[in-house]
Order: structure tokens, then sequence, then C-alpha cells
């Protein structure tokens, strides 16, 4: 199951952190995004520079699918070895990004009045943290509603530690 840290504080930081997959995986989606990547480079190096031709444009757009490609899949690489959601939570604002160790992604400010936290019941009804329930749903994703704003977290936790983490922002809030 996936970690969380949380510090109560003023700002209130709420760290996801993604399961780290297996090594091995990682390891072939680096050595496929460098290999991508450096395919183009060596017909340059090799097959186009010795010719004394030039680049031509037909050249330049495989080479640009490859680069984009290969970044993609680096980017996959760190996210599932480093990967970070993070949440923080201010008095009247909420900071979102999503942080692969080299560099944050996606990140949003939205403001709000009104901040509760909720989760998905088994029936995909979302519950907030404070409402008595049934039986619980092992994991979820946590949803702040801000106002009528709903922003979803995309890693999940279990979904006791999203009680806590809700009643301690609940009760936190600064």
């Amino acid at each position: 199951m996936n970690s969380y840290k949380l510090k109560i504080a003023d700002p209130i930081n709420l760290e996801l952190n993604v399961k780290r997959a297996p090594s091995i995986a990682l390891y072939f989606l680096l050595s496929v995004a460098i290999i991508i990547f450096l395919i183009p480079l060596l017909a340059l190096a090799l097959l186009i520079i010795p010719d004394g031709e030039g680049v031509s444009f037909a050249f330049l757009i495989p080479w640009s699918i490859a680069l984009f490609v290969s970044i993609y899949l680096f980017r996959l690489y760190l996210w599932n070895r480093y990967g970070r959601e993070v949440f923080i939570v201010g008095r009247q604002t909420l900071v979102h990004y999503y942080d692969y160790k080299f560099f944050k992604d996606n990140r949003r400010k939205i403001d709000f009045k009104d901040l509760d936290v909720y989760f998905s019941s088994r029936k995909g009804v979302m519950v907030s943290v404070n409402e008595n329930y049934g039986k619980l749903p092992l994991s979820s994703a946590i949803y702040f509603r801000l106002d009528e704003n709903i922003l979803e977290s995309k890693i999940e936790l279990r979904t006791t530690d999203i009680i806590k983490v809700g009643r301690a922002i609940k009760n936190k809030k600064p």
C-alpha cells in the first residue's frame, strides 16, 4: 500500500508517495528510454554526417518523435521510482502538484472558503471523513471539496489513513 507523510503546521503539508515498482521494470523503462533516444543520434553520427549531405527535414521528424517518446518513458520511470503527490493546505488556499524528484508538474493553486475531505465508498459514493459509515473499503483516493471544486488524488491510501488525515486537516486547519 502507498505511504504518506502529514506535517501539521502552518501550512499543513500532505505527501502521498507512490508504491515503488519492481527494480527490473524500472531499469527496463530507463533502458528503453535511453535506447530510443540514442538510435536517431547514432544514425545521425554514422549515416548522415559521414556522407556530408547535412541533416534533412525528413530526419527531424523521427528524431523528434523518438525524443518525445524517450522523455515520456523517462518521466514514467521517475514517477514510479520517486513519485509523490503533494497537497499544501493554507488558510484559504490549497496547492497541489506532482513531484518527480527532479522536477514538479501540474502545479495548481486553488482558493477556497470551505474545505472538506472525502473518500469513495464501496458503492462509489463520496463519504465525508466526519460522517458515520458502515463497512469501509480497503483503499480509496482522497477527495478535497473546495467550495464547488473537487480535487482527487491519483494515489490511493488506506481508508483508515484517509480518515486520520481528513480529521487532522479539519481539526488543525490554519
